[in-house]
């Protein structure tokens, strides 16, 4: 009988079904769990190969607390997670999708040298000014009359674990790195909260090669990870184009 035979097709992918869903369908995911349906997947094709392949994709749920207020709300994070099992040896790889606010250096330094040249301009001819004039003139649309700009940005960050691993550390890798970046967007949100992530914005102003090489010397820190690929995209605001970079670990060719 062919392998091209559209029945012998329905066999083999029911005992994949039959195996996921045994295996998935009441239990939490983790990696021993992935590690013996990928040895299922051996066993019950065992006439065909010694290999097996396995990626879930799915949105991770998170409860976010706002950042000064006490309000709270949920984030999802897309998932996916890659797993094989060649010769015997398990590999695991997990990608994760975080999304935040980057300001522009160079914007942020141009909006300052227009606030300097508006407060020249007001100032300038006077030789002493109160506290109480400064104060009041920082307040007006005419003192800050420029703000950098800034953009919803993402890194797609994929990771190879070690072997030893008992278990994906999706929940602690994306803490992690959300405290690195220091900029995730957020859920709920008041004015105070707005305020502070403002505050945030100014002061981790960032091109994509900052944040590229923040998630890397992250990642070259963190345990559990033997490998990792991160790519930034700063969906721009001043230009039609997104600005890019990519940062690989040691062991990949990228850098």
């Amino acid at each position: 009988v062919s392998l091209d035979d559209e029945n012998v097709k329905g066999i083999h992918m029911s005992r994949l079904f039959l195996s996921l869903n045994q295996r998935l369908a009441d239990a939490e995911l983790s990696l021993p769990l992935v590690n013996e349906i990928l040895k299922d997947f051996v066993q019950t094709h065992e006439d065909m190969s010694k290999n097996s392949f396995l990626t879930l994709s799915y949105e991770h749920s998170l409860k976010r607390p706002a950042l000064l207020s006490d309000h709270a709300g949920w984030r999802a994070y897309p998932i996916k997670i890659h797993s094989a099992y060649r010769g015997g040896v398990f590999q695991h790889q997990m990608q994760v999708r975080l999304t935040y606010s980057s300001a522009c250096p160079c914007s942020a330094a141009l909006s300052r040298q227009l606030i300097q040249q508006a407060f020249e301009k007001t100032f300038g001819n006077r030789s002493e000014i109160s506290h109480e004039e400064v104060f009041q003139w920082l307040g007006t649309q005419e003192a800050i009359l420029a703000v950098p700009h800034s953009q919803r940005s993402h890194a797609d960050v994929l990771v190879e674990l070690d072997s030893e691993l008992e278990d994906f550390p999706i929940e602690s890798l994306i803490d992690y790195l959300e405290r690195v970046i220091a900029t995730p967007v957020q859920t709920a949100v008041k004015r105070e909260d707005e305020q502070e992530f403002a505050r945030l914005n100014g002061a981790n102003l960032m091109f994509c090669e900052d944040a590229a090489r923040k998630v890397k010397a992250a990642l070259e820190q963190f345990t559990g990870v033997h490998d990792f690929r991160v790519e930034i995209n700063h969906l721009e605001s001043l230009h039609p184009h997104d600005a890019a970079a990519v940062a690989t670990g040691n062991s990949s060719s990228e850098s």
